[in-house]
């Protein structure tokens, strides 16, 4: 018999936690391994959420140089063309690679994941 109870949070939405359908609030095991797997949940939700604001915060901080060396945005401020040093160009790529990749990490690998994902699937 197939149990069709809604699984994660979706019936926070319309009820109270404890009042929930499947929860049992008198001590029962269910609703104990509800808050341990529901605390697990949200503690690797707010450790993602510090991860985004981390990368997004080192990313911010290394695309000032970015634009500070590149000719392009040097030249809307009356620069023109005028070089700070040698080899500068490759400074930029280095930078804006590893802005690329460490700031897109999570989305890449997202990327990855559901390429996967579809592979996996049967056709229709």
């Amino acid at each position: 018999m197939e149990d069709d109870r809604p699984r994660g949070h979706e019936h926070h939405a319309t009820a109270a936690h404890g009042q929930a359908e499947g929860h049992e609030t008198t001590g029962g095991g269910k609703e104990t391994a509800h808050r341990s797997a529901g605390k697990a949940e949200h503690s690797n939700h707010a450790h993602m959420v510090t991860d985004y604001r981390r990368r997004l915060w080192v990313s911010l901080i290394i695309t000032v140089p970015v634009l500070v060396l590149s000719p392009g945005v040097r030249s809307l401020f009356g620069s023109r063309d005028a070089a700070l040093f040698n080899g500068e160009e490759y400074i930029v790529f280095a930078l804006s690679t590893v802005i690329f990749f460490y700031g897109g990490l999570p989305f890449l690998k997202g990327i990855l994941e559901e390429s996967f994902h579809q592979r996996c699937l049967p056709a229709p």
